[in-house]
């Protein structure tokens, strides 16, 4: 009886996935600029492609994907508990997209627990609140910093990048309840860290 080999396209498919889990690893483990860069160009044209069907401009669709890699750096040394990561990079992708989409028509930003709110801190006309402001961004920026590796992952995966409780529990084979309490540890600790400047 011949023996069956497996077609080219399953085998490249293979190698790819095992290129991706080792980079992944020399990322999280080595701070691999290489091995980043090797990550950024195999998923980078159908990251874009994809990007272009909700933005329609490739220069927005680049500067968003972009993006998605620069959140991807920021986190690298809690990666390796993403399932799926190829699913991450699109829903990623896709929430950047929905954000850009969502400020394009609605100047108000969102603060750290989701609540809209809009922009009245005139830096011209109020020096002094823009100053606080500031400080106040810095304070939060701080505390979400501290935050244990796990918690820290998951309000970034949240708060910073839309995705859903659902998506988060997907991604890192936790519980939605198991998210739920993460976030609410993280908006505790910032607002203990945010006492002091609303206080004064």
């Amino acid at each position: 009886m011949l023996r069956t080999h497996p077609k080219p396209e399953t085998v490249f498919v293979k190698d790819v996935a095992d290129d991706v889990k080792e980079w992944l690893v020399r990322i999280a483990r080595h701070d691999d600029h290489r091995a980043f860069r090797l990550l950024f160009e195999l998923f980078y044209p159908e990251l874009i492609r994809f990007a272009l069907f909700y933005v329609k401009v490739r220069e927005t669709a680049e500067e968003i994907v972009q993006d998605v890699f620069l959140k991807i750096w920021q986190i690298r040394a809690t990666i390796l508990v993403i399932l799926n990561f190829r699913a991450y990079l699109f829903s990623a992708t896709r929430n950047h997209c929905l954000n850009y989409l969502q400020r394009k028509g609605n100047p108000a930003f969102t603060s750290v627990d989701g609540t809209a709110v809009a922009d009245t801190v005139g830096t011209d006309d109020n020096p002094q609140q823009a100053l606080e402001l500031v400080d106040m961004q810095r304070t939060i920026q701080a505390a979400v910093d501290a935050l244990p590796p796990q918690c820290h992952l998951i309000f970034q995966l949240v708060k910073e990048q839309g995705f859903s409780y659902r998506e988060v529990a997907d991604l890192l084979a936790i519980s939605p309840r198991t998210v739920e309490t993460q976030i609410s540890i993280a908006l505790r600790k910032i607002a203990a860290a945010l006492g002091p400047l609303l206080e004064s």
